[in-house]
């Protein structure tokens, strides 16, 4: 796909790709959403390093993708019922140090998650994405 606003760089061969070219915190263009969003499907997950996003700029992100919702575990962020804040401070895991997939047991599953990434630490803090329909692809025959 040609992408006219944005630059795309797949970091797999499965999934995942680079976005770049954009400041989603001044954006406001349908056409660069868009394209965001055909990058999405089109990788399944997509990465934009060094956006500098207020809580406004987060749910405007968020409302490309359809009605944001709350959470059932996680607090939100005061005035913002659809952005939730995952914390580990200290020792105690935040519940999602594990393989899961995001409110798979919902009904009606969101459609996408957003993260974004604030306080990083030196070590750890690892986020590893997989592509369940690849790996449903690549099983052999007796599988």
């Amino acid at each position: 796909m040609d992408y006219r606003h944005i630059r795309v760089e797949p970091l797999t061969p499965t999934a995942g790709a680079l976005i770049g070219g954009v400041e989603l915190a001044s954006e406001r263009r349908d056409a660069v959403y868009d394209e965001i969003k055909q990058a999405l499907w089109r990788h399944g997950v997509v990465f934009m390093r060094r956006q500098s996003l207020d809580h406004e700029s987060f749910v405007r992100l968020g409302a490309v993708f359809g009605e944001m919702e709350q959470h059932e575990f996680f607090p939100h962020v005061p005035g913002y019922p659809c952005i939730q804040r995952v914390s580990n401070q200290g020792e105690d895991e935040p519940g999602t140090a594990r393989w899961h997939t995001d409110v798979s047991f919902r009904a009606r599953p969101n459609l996408v998650s957003i993260l974004r990434l604030t306080d990083v630490p030196p070590t750890g803090g690892d986020t590893l994405w997989m592509h369940a329909g690849a790996a449903f692809d690549a099983l052999g025959p007796a599988m």
